[in-house]
């Protein structure tokens, strides 16, 4: 519902803000980046699965073009995990995250399409809290570097706004604690619903 909400709205505050009767089909919205063009982003992404576990994350940042079909990205960020096993145990991890990386632009289709291949390195500085076995509370502090890479599409809405929807699709994480000595890591292939994120794009200096 909350992806349903975020793409209604997206095309009613088009229609107020940015519309025009300029033919898509006769102005490649995306082929007017180029170098020096600025792109702002947001993205969410919730998840709720059959034992009520919530994944909740946003990320806000911007992509400086310097080229045609490359442009260095920024981003920063939230993530909240919580899952209740009973009224007793439970774990929540929160988790700040920094984001750079690179965003790859493809060749425009009809116009308005453009698909977008992007590798992102999250830092992530958080918490993570609990009961182990005994029952007992704990909380402990982490670092997490990953690896992602992700395609994606933008919708372009107008010269200056587009929908973009990307699948983390390949990711690989490793986890410091603070006071262990061990990490853990993981890798995974994101085929869930917390694994794709919407969000809105503006453009601003392009051609």
């Amino acid at each position: 519902m909350e992806k349903l909400f975020l793409i209604c709205a997206a095309f009613m505050f088009t229609g107020h803000v940015f519309g025009q009767n300029e033919n898509p089909e006769r102005i490649n919205y995306g082929d007017r980046i180029g170098p020096g063009t600025v792109l702002l982003s947001g993205s969410f992404s919730y998840e709720k699965d059959f034992s009520d576990a919530e994944t909740t994350s946003f990320i806000i940042g911007g992509e400086f073009a310097m080229s045609k079909r490359v442009a260095f990205a920024l981003g920063f960020g939230y993530v909240s995990e919580q899952h209740k096993y009973s009224s007793v145990y439970y774990d929540n991890v929160k988790q700040f995250l920094v984001v750079p990386g690179f965003t790859l632009y493809g060749n425009i289709s009809y116009g308005w399409l453009q698909p977008t291949f992007s590798f992102a390195v999250p830092i992530g500085f958080g918490t993570h809290e609990g009961t182990n076995m005994m029952g007992e509370i704990f909380e402990k502090k982490s670092t997490s570097v990953s690896g992602m890479l992700s395609p994606g599409l933008n919708i372009y809405l107008s010269r200056s706004l587009a929908l973009t929807a990307s699948l983390g699709l390949i990711n690989y994480t490793s986890i410091k604690y603070e006071d262990v000595d061990e990490k853990d890591t993981s890798f995974g292939i994101g085929l869930s619903p917390a694994d794709l994120s919407l969000g809105l794009l503006f453009v601003f200096g392009a051609k």
